[in-house]
């Protein structure tokens, strides 16, 4: 099973990325083959001057912001602005920081949790003062326990902005009705975010594919 959904993220390499239905149809398989898995890790919330820097982890990581602005900064990539609606994938789970500003400092992520446990709402929330920042962490997980092999088409960050002209209105209504669910948990909300948690992976897949047929041969 593994080596015929590696044959086939090879075929996408070699030529199906310019013809956008093809690969389409090639990706639908792939997906189907190895289902994904989409969990929300941690919300976090911050005010004034922060930094937060995590450790790599084994699967695709992905960020999204919910409210307010930071910057990403990824070892090998310039440093990345961060708004409201963004959403940003690590196929590879590279480690990372986020912070409030372009060069701030970036605590281990194991300090900040001692000093800032998550709270009964599971939001871990570093306060200070001003317009707040709320970013929604998680990642996604495989059937079959190996690194999905679409992933290795992949750049090593992906970002996706949250304004229409970006093309992702779909993704962007997933994002809001993530962030509602998690900002205000009702009867059910743990099946509605566990459930959601699951639909970005594909959405930023297609934003990727559809960025290849808009820049063209």
């Amino acid at each position: 099973m593994i080596w015929s959904l590696i044959f086939l993220t090879q075929r996408l390499i070699a030529g199906t990325i310019g013809d956008y239905t093809r690969a389409v149809e090639a990706l639908t398989y792939v997906l189907a083959a190895n289902r994904v898995t989409g969990m929300v890790a941690m919300q976090l919330r911050a005010r004034g001057t922060w930094g937060f820097g995590s450790d790599g982890i084994h699967d695709a990581a992905f960020l999204v912001v919910a409210q307010g602005a930071c910057w990403l900064r990824v070892a090998g990539h310039p440093h990345v602005q961060l708004v409201r609606g963004d959403v940003i994938m690590l196929p590879g789970g590279s480690a990372h920081a986020l912070t409030s500003s372009r060069n701030g400092r970036a605590l281990p992520a194991r300090t900040v949790l001692a000093e800032h446990p998550p709270g009964e709402d599971g939001v871990v929330d570093l306060g200070g003062s001003g317009p707040a920042a709320h970013l929604i962490c998680g990642e996604f997980t495989f059937e079959h326990d190996q690194a999905h092999p679409v992933l290795s088409l992949l750049p090593a960050l992906l970002h996706i902005p949250g304004t229409p002209a970006a093309g992702a209105g779909e993704l962007s209504t997933v994002v809001d009705l993530l962030a509602a669910e998690l900002a205000e948990p009702r009867p059910g909300s743990d099946t509605v975010v566990a459930h959601l948690a699951d639909i970005p992976f594909v959405h930023i897949l297609r934003a990727w594919l559809t960025s290849y047929e808009d820049a063209g041969p």
